[in-house]
């Protein structure tokens, strides 16, 4: 047997052992078998994971500072542009955004009114193309991170001439009115494993 004393500095975090819901951080001498255990500690705004390994009588301390959530606010294009092109795309990037391991990743591709919600990203998308910082684009951006519960937004904009080739992906955060821009090949592997890395950062 060994222990484990977590802390968080995130007092709504859940944490997970092995993929089992064990209790809200903070969390005082919680005895494992010796060997190897991922921890996971998620919060509405971040998450946090690591892998130890643990000997017999050790007691050990985790200091977790959870890292951001990254929440999908879905894809906007052109009215004429299929719904199940759209619907394709969209169950391809969840798959492989499902997959970041510091970034707790939230899906709100589908949730909320969708024609308000669309309407005001193409609105900030429309904003950031001016290439120039803009206090009220800031504003938007804040209120759509704070409705989310989160501090990075990812957009993807899909030009029609491009469809099921690329998306256009827009990285907002809370503290900027300006965006991170990537051009992902949504079905190559070889583009994904590249802007995972650029994400997937502790």
């Amino acid at each position: 047997i060994a222990q484990l004393n977590i802390t968080a500095d995130d007092e709504k975090a859940n944490v997970f052992i092995d993929n089992e819901y064990i209790a809200l951080a903070p969390l005082q001498k919680h005895q494992v078998c010796a060997g190897k255990h991922v921890i996971k500690i998620k919060g509405p705004r971040g998450k946090y994971e690591t892998t130890v390994d643990v000997k017999k009588n050790q007691a050990l301390n985790i200091d977790a500072h959870l890292n951001p959530s990254l929440t999908f606010m879905g894809l906007v294009a052109s009215p004429d542009i299929l719904k199940s092109d759209l619907d394709k795309l969209t169950v391809e990037i969840n798959e492989n955004l499902s997959k970041l391991h510091n970034l707790n990743y939230v899906d709100n591709s589908q949730t909320g009114d969708r024609m308000v919600v669309q309407e005001n990203l193409r609105k900030i998308l429309d904003g950031i193309k001016t290439n120039t910082p803009d206090k009220d684009r800031r504003s938007a951006i804040q209120e759509l991170c704070s409705s989310a519960e989160s501090d990075l937004l990812l957009i993807g904009y899909v030009p029609k001439e491009k469809l099921q080739r690329n998306v256009e992906f827009y990285l907002l955060s809370n503290w900027s009115s300006m965006a991170d821009l990537r051009s992902i090949q949504v079905f190559d592997a070889s583009d994904w494993k590249r802007f995972m890395a650029e994400l997937d950062y502790q």
